[in-house]
């Protein structure tokens, strides 16, 4: 049986003097066991120089391994080896040992040629080896992410640059600017330099890809701005901003990061304190649109307060007090005030005590005075009086007689000028005056006014009627916010209206600034002007950001949405199906039946608001791609040992790899083509890993997929002879069939000429054979209660009641066949036997009454001469009846 065994003999002077070497070249028929026999004869003495060696030669299987390795994702070349059996493997790549087991990813960036070596062993101690040398194409053909963000900017701005990829997700990315790193998303350093490198990792599958690329930056010179000087005023309620010294001189202010004019309402936000306001200075360069903004200190110093009013008094023989007509400041005491005669020069004098003037010496005339008011810090209050003296006065009015409702109290002085101040003031209505100020915020309408000058020696008075004109009622409805970008609206042509983005009655909402701005709507009323602050908030237009990380994405997967929105906004999402829903900022969208069949996501998102703003609407699209799958033929019941050999049917599948499992042992293959060998008996679950040609992936996982059932071991015991005769042909049989799990029964069939008889379902029938002779065959198969099935085969030879086989000739010195080398009869129903054996001179050489004993052809340890021998037999069968014979054997030497 062992076929390709060669043998080689050479001689020697010494001994020994011959040598022989057995080659054999084994395959796969050979595994097994083997017995080589050697025989050596010395040809010189060949009676007695004789020997024999035996040589047992196991074949093992050699080792079957199938390596295969794949560029899964950007040099990550995926190693994997499929095996019949359990192999230890060695791994080489590029001459480095890899102490890593299987399936094993080696990651190499770099596009190069890469020296593979596996040697592999299997359990009987056979070896075998692969090499393979392959291109490995690294990063260099994976697409790059693509930049985003303006590469032109102002020297100094924040940087918005962020990364996205059609394919693949972006795992982390680092941005290095001038030797310092930035791990972030999206780069918002300042710009700087030129130049900007980033690295960045792909993701596909638990996969990592290393890629690193540079862009260039466009950095435009910002306006530069010198301020000489800090700003130093005293407290005024406007000031003029324009005189700051500061180069360029047309740049905007801001204060609170509100714009403010040139001509700065200081009283509307700054109390009179010494006190330091800050402001921003922004200068845009009107080319490159870049701005630079500094912070400059307003040093505002306490300006001082001085008011004097007019007087006429009468002539007397008394000075006249000049703190008499100082209005402000109320605690004229402790101010530092100064005066100064521009008339009657002389007259003015200072007691120690008050300031005054010699009316008794100058007498009658105008006095016209100027005095000023002074603190430490600089600042100083001026103003000028004039005080009539005369001999007696006439009260008298500008001749006002209408005047108009107003929140604001209205010093009668200021309103009727009457020409001698210091008066007192009544009224027919009350509580419309308030010293000498006329309040009309709670009332309008006639009223009658006296006035009664009554000091220094003078006495009149004056009646004034006087009509309040009522303020009228301003009904206006506005709303109170809009968008920027919102259509012009017509304002209510009753009033006048004024403001920033007013033209005849119109507004333009792209004019405004993004805050607060005051309207200004006013009407006559009999020649009363009459207004009102209207309040309307601008907001930014509802524009909003669109952005996801996906580039593409697999059937099964979600997109997350990233959007940046103002706060007042809502967001609407519609897709294919027009589906319509409210999402938030963060939000997760999955796809639907009609964007698989579109084979891509088309969403549109609309900003929209309750306030009065134009809706804004971006759409995006993503791809989408069907997952692989396949289908597979339903299996049914199946016996161990199990050959699996199963093709899977699927379409565009660019790899497939299974794993075939039970509970404690896996088969691993590639391919559409399940194959698995020799599965034992357990429930088996199915893992397919598809990957598309479209780089989708998917795993199918059938849990149930295969049962495979115990097969039973049929074993026959036959009790007694394999060979019986006619009489005697009753048989005992027994089954030793066993089986894991499962219920057992026997089915027993004799099998004579090619025609099966089925006699028994028992474990342990008794067959009485058919009256017939020759060879029947008997078959036992064992099933199991899952219909798996065994079967083993005996077979029992039926020979008449009387064989005897007396062979006439025989060699002694194996020159024959070995069952030529004694004479032996041969009987299958002797129950006695009994043999003698005599030469030609009569003499008995050799007798026995064992069948199984034969004659060698020696007589009392001496050989025998060649010749004829007589034999008589006598042999009695299971019967009891005697055959009796006589005949003669030829020895041959």
């Amino acid at each position: 049986t062992l076929s390709g065994l060669t043998s080689r003999r050479s001689t020697s002077s010494s001994a020994p003097y011959q040598n022989l070497v057995l080659n054999i070249e084994t395959d796969s028929s050979h595994i097994g066991s083997h017995i080589i026999r050697i025989q050596a004869r010395d040809n010189h003495c060949p009676m007695y120089g004789f020997s024999e060696k035996t040589i047992t030669l196991k074949v093992h299987p050699a080792p079957q391994a199938t390596f295969s390795i794949n560029d899964v994702f950007c040099g990550n070349n995926l190693i994997e080896a499929t095996a019949s059996d359990t192999l230890d493997y060695r791994l080489t790549i590029n001459g480095t040992k890899s102490t890593q087991p299987l399936p094993y990813t080696y990651t190499n960036y770099t596009s190069e040629m890469v020296n593979y070596k596996f040697v592999y062993t299997n359990s009987y101690g056979c070896a075998d080896s692969s090499e393979q040398n392959i291109l490995n194409v690294g990063n260099s053909i994976t697409p790059t992410a693509i930049l985003h963000g303006d590469t032109s900017i102002c020297n100094g701005a924040k940087l918005n640059h962020w990364l996205t990829h059609r394919e693949f997700e972006i795992s982390s990315i680092n941005w290095e600017i001038a030797n310092t790193n930035y791990t972030q998303d999206t780069l918002n350093t300042a710009a700087s330099i030129e130049k900007i490198n980033y690295t960045y990792s792909l993701k596909k599958n638990q996969h990592f890809c290393e890629l690193e690329d540079s862009f260039m930056l466009d950095i435009q010179q910002a306006p530069k701005v010198n301020l000489r000087t800090e700003p130093s005023v005293c407290f005024v309620s406007q000031l003029d901003l324009s005189n700051t010294d500061v180069v360029p001189n047309d740049g905007q202010w801001s204060y609170n990061n509100t714009s403010i004019p040139t001509s700065f309402e200081l009283g509307r936000f700054i109390p009179n304190l010494d006190i330091d306001a800050e402001l921003m200075y922004t200068v845009t360069d009107s080319q490159t649109q870049c701005k630079t903004t500094i912070p400059v200190t307003l040093h505002v110093k306490q300006a001082p307060d001085l008011q004097l009013k007019n007087q006429q008094i009468c002539a007397s023989e008394n000075p006249f007090n000049l703190n008499n007509i100082i209005s402000r400041p109320f605690n004229y005491s402790t101010a530092n005030i100064d005066w100064e005669m521009l008339t009657m020069i002389g007259a003015y004098y200072h007691d120690g005590i008050t300031p005054k003037i010699d009316v008794p010496s100058y007498g009658s005339g105008m006095y016209e005075l100027a005095a000023k008011n002074s603190l430490p810090n600089g600042c100083i209050a001026r103003d000028t009086v004039h005080i009539l003296v005369d001999e007696e006065i006439q009260l008298a009015s500008n001749g006002q007689t209408q005047g108009c409702q107003t929140n604001d109290a209205v010093l009668l002085q200021e309103l009727f000028n009457m020409n001698i101040e210091g008066g007192n003031w009544s009224s027919d209505i009350p509580d419309v005056l308030y010293y000498d100020s006329l309040r009309t915020q709670n009332y309008c309408g006639d009223i009658m006014l006296k006035y009664v000058y009554d000091m220094y020696g003078c006495y009149d008075e004056l009646d004034i009627p006087f009509t309040i004109v009522c303020r009228p009622t301003f009904n206006i409805a506005l709303p109170d916010s809009i968008c920027t970008d919102a259509n012009s609206i017509n304002l209510p042509s009753l009033y006048q209206w004024q403001g920033t983005g007013v033209t005849d009655n119109l507004l333009d909402p792209s004019l405004l600034n993004e805050g607060i701005t005051n309207l200004s709507a006013g009407t006559t009323v009999q020649q009363c002007q009459y207004d009102t602050s209207v309040s309307i908030t601008a907001l930014a237009p509802l524009n909003f950001t669109l952005n996801t990380s996906a580039t593409t994405l697999c059937e099964g997967e979600v997109l997350r949405l990233e959007l940046d929105a103002p706060t007042y906004a809502k967001l609407q999402l519609e897709n294919c199906g027009n589906l319509s829903t409210f999402i938030t900022d963060s939000y997760t969208y999955t796809p639907t039946s009609c964007d698989l069949a579109n084979q891509k996501i088309n969403l549109n998102v609309s900003s929209f608001s309750h306030l009065l703003c134009p809706s804004h609407t971006k759409s995006l699209s993503v791809p989408y791609l069907e997952k692989p799958q396949v289908s597979l033929s339903s299996l049914g019941l199946k016996c161990e040992p199990y050959n699996l050999d199963v093709t899977a049917i699927g379409d565009n599948l660019k790899h497939v790899d299974y794993k075939i499992s039970t509970t404690d042992n896996e088969w691993l293959g590639t391919g559409l083509r399940l194959l698995a060998n020799k599965l034992p008996a357990g429930n088996y679950q199915l893992d397919i890993n598809l990957e598309h040609t479209n780089r989708c992936t998917a795993t199918q996982t059938v849990v149930d997929y295969l049962s495979i059932h115990p097969t039973p071991i049929a074993s026959i015991a036959l009790l007694g002879q394999d060979r019986v005769t006619l009489s005697k042909r009753q048989l005992m049989l027994s089954s030793y069939s066993t089986i894991s799990s499962g219920q057992l029964t026997n089915k027993w069939y004799y099998t004579k000429q090619g025609v099966s008889t089925l006699f028994s379902q028992q474990d342990n029938p008794i067959l009485e054979l058919p009256l017939d002779t020759g060879v029947f065959t008997l078959t036992l198969v064992a099933e199991s209660n899952k219909f798996c099935t065994d079967t083993a085969r005996t077979t029992v030879t039926v020979v008449p009641d009387i064989i005897a086989f007396i062979p006439n000739a025989f060699t002694p010195d194996n020159k024959g066949p070995e069952s030529n080398s004694v004479f032996r009869v041969t009987s299958d129903h002797a129950s006695k036997f009994h043999i003698e054996i005599f030469n030609k001179w009569g003499q008995k050489v050799f007798s026995s009454d064992n069948i199984e004993e034969g004659w060698n052809g020696t007589y009392l340890g001496q050989y025998c001469q060649d010749g004829v021998y007589v034999y008589a037999i006598e042999l009695v069968n299971h019967a009891g009846s005697l055959y009796k014979y006589q005949g003669t054997v030829n020895l041959l030497r």
